[in-house]
């Protein structure tokens, strides 16, 4: 693993930017297409971590070229799959069920 992924990652999530400066999907899923919210109440399902979009296990590099921003539930359900295989209409429908959820609570 590079042992700098996680410094590069952790500054993905804080400002929604590639190594080089280039935004990074604007702070949204590349799964589900929904944004992703990092505070201290985000909800465990939409908090942020970085998918593997070639899976490791397939041959997939551990580099920042690799990783992509997704929902901690959207990448439970991508695992080790391609995102060709997953079902990205069903993430979209749990993310935005927990979203009003949330809402509901706020309220």
């Amino acid at each position: 693993k590079d042992p700098n992924l996680y410094t590069v990652v952790t500054e993905v999530y804080v400002n929604c930017q590639n190594p080089d400066g280039t935004l990074f999907y604007n702070g949204i899923c590349h799964i589900c297409g929904l944004p992703v919210y990092d505070y201290d109440e985000t909800p465990n399902a939409l908090k942020p971590q970085y998918d593997h979009v070639w899976p490791i296990d397939k041959g997939g590099a551990d580099t920042p070229r690799n990783v992509k921003l997704s929902h901690a539930h959207c990448n439970a359900v991508k695992s080790n799959r391609w995102l060709s295989e997953v079902d990205r209409e069903a993430c979209r429908e749990h993310i935005t069920n927990v979203l009003e959820e949330l809402a509901e609570e706020l309220l």
